[in-house]
């Protein structure tokens, strides 16, 4: 790897060419004149601190351990800069922790990749719960190893046991190569080896569920992100109430304090998925419900870019609790798209080292100049959740707007045949129906009992009253909703 001179009491190291080595931390390429206690990596996995008795100072200072200089080489790499700002919580401190220990043993398996010619290199990344198809408080940042096949730029993401259990093969299949042995392997008990068609999680998107809480239906394509922030594409979900006959409901909506107590029906549609990586074979969705312990898992869609999935579940709760309620209210499903990418079977005629110098690191990878952003999962979710809300409170504002036209509809009716008296129960069922009704407003034309008359009193005026009361609920929800939204 190097080559060290002694002249006059003063060591130096010179690289050869090619070689990688480190002085405290950093890698050197020319000569350089080593100190009392530096530390000294010789390629991936030999590491010493030099000793000059001559050049020791008075009081003696305690050599580096091993760890230390581990730290060293760790923050020099670049890797703490994947932790962003300065890690304080107890958290943090695991992570580093974990980068620390895992750097070396990246670096090594590199190493073995690159003299064994196994054409894959690996990375450190950080994925949040949120990247992991978890929620915010379900778990912590945790470091998993990408894995890239350097000929058909396939991905694949391993924790930290399945990457340890695979490094203890890669040195004894390197071990059998030094010793001159038999060390290739089948493919599918090579340690380097990970099959294209294995199941990778491509991203997620939220679903907020508060529409269905006031009956509203919802049909959207959603942005589906990976663990990165980057967009994967966009997924076709909807979340349709039913009647009592899985009839869709229409054009109107009730609020959550009254469906508590009644039966609700739902569908959820997975319908279709776009502008998604060519990469892939085939897509699966999976997903779970309040509180179901299984996934509800879509077929396997085969169609690259555009899959049809044509999914559709239905749901009962009957009667709706509180903690439903909130749940709906308040909560998302996560909706996970899952992939099997495909084997193209061609191979570079570079060399694995050849390949890995023109691999650059991914974004968010140990070596990368461009980190993950901080924070932005939660950023994402947080401007979910208010578009979901503003998407309500439209719908909201839209369909009292139908009510109030609905209510003119009927007045208008009213003058023109010269009645002055409007029937009570088809002003009610305009102003709290909970499904479509194609029903056109009625005018009584008669001053019977159960028709409210104008500027009547008695119960006649009661009732008018309560219509009257009702109906400016309904523009006061409808004005406050549309200045919401501006």
């Amino acid at each position: 790897h190097a080559t060290l001179n002694n002249s006059s009491d003063k060591v130096t190291l010179t690289p050869q060419n090619g070689a990688k080595v480190c002085v405290n931390g950093r890698e050197v390429v020319q000569e350089t004149l080593l100190n009392h206690h530096d530390r000294v990596l010789f390629g991936n996995n030999h590491l010493y601190v030099f000793d000059n008795p001559k050049a020791a100072a008075p009081s003696p200072s305690p050599i580096p351990t091993f760890e230390a200089a581990q730290a060293e080489l760790a923050e020099n790499s670049g890797v703490m800069g994947l932790l962003g700002d300065k890690a304080k919580s107890s958290k943090d401190m695991l992570l580093m922790d974990d980068l620390v220990k895992l750097y070396p043993q990246v670096q090594e398996a590199n190493a073995m990749s690159e003299e064994l010619d196994r054409r894959v290199r690996f990375e450190l990344v950080l994925m949040s719960p949120q990247g992991r198809g978890l929620r915010e408080n379900e778990g912590r940042t945790e470091v998993y190893i990408s894995l890239t096949n350097l000929d058909s730029g396939n991905e694949f993401f391993w924790s930290k046991d399945k990457f340890s259990d695979r490094k203890y093969l890669m040195r004894d299949m390197y071990q059998n190569y030094m010793e001159g042995e038999s060390w290739k392997l089948p493919q599918e008990k090579d340690p380097f080896w990970e099959p294209a068609d294995s199941p990778l999680l491509i991203g997620t998107c939220h679903v907020y569920l508060q529409s269905l809480a006031y009956l509203i239906e919802v049909a959207e394509s959603f942005s589906v992100t990976d663990f990165r922030g980057e967009d994967q594409g966009k997924l076709e979900i909807e979340l349709r109430p039913c009647d009592s006959e899985w009839r869709e409901l229409g054009e109107e909506f009730s609020e959550p304090d009254d469906v508590i107590g009644q039966a609700i029906n739902f569908k959820v549609k997975l319908n279709k998925g776009h502008d998604l990586s060519p990469k892939y074979a085939a897509y699966y969705c999976q997903y779970k419900f309040y509180l179901e312990d299984e996934f509800t898992r879509t077929p396997e869609a085969s169609k690259a870019v555009n899959p049809q999935f044509k999914f559709e579940k239905k749901y009962t709760f009957k009667p709706v609790t509180k903690q439903l309620m909130d749940y709906l209210q308040n909560s998302y499903i996560i909706v996970e798209l899952w992939g099997r990418q495909k084997d193209s079977g061609k191979k570079s005629s570079k060399t694995t080292k050849e390949l890995m110098q023109g691999d650059k690191p991914k974004q968010g990878a140990v070596g990368d100049s461009r980190p993950a952003p901080a924070g932005a999962a939660a950023a994402s979710a947080e401007a979910k959740n208010l578009k979901s809300e503003l998407d309500t409170l439209k719908q909201k504002s839209e369909r009292n707007e139908q009510k109030i036209k609905q209510l003119q509809t009927l007045v208008n009716e009213a003058r023109k045949s010269g009645k002055d008296v409007l029937q009570v129960d088809k002003v009610d069922k305009i102003l709290s129906a909970t499904a479509a009704s194609s029903a056109r407003p009625v005018v009584n034309k008669g001053g019977k009992g159960g028709a409210a008359a104008a500027g009547g009193g008695g119960k006649s005026g009661s009732s008018a009253t309560k219509a009257e009361e009702k109906r400016s609920e309904a523009m006061g929800k409808s004005t406050s909703a549309a200045c919401s939204i501006q």
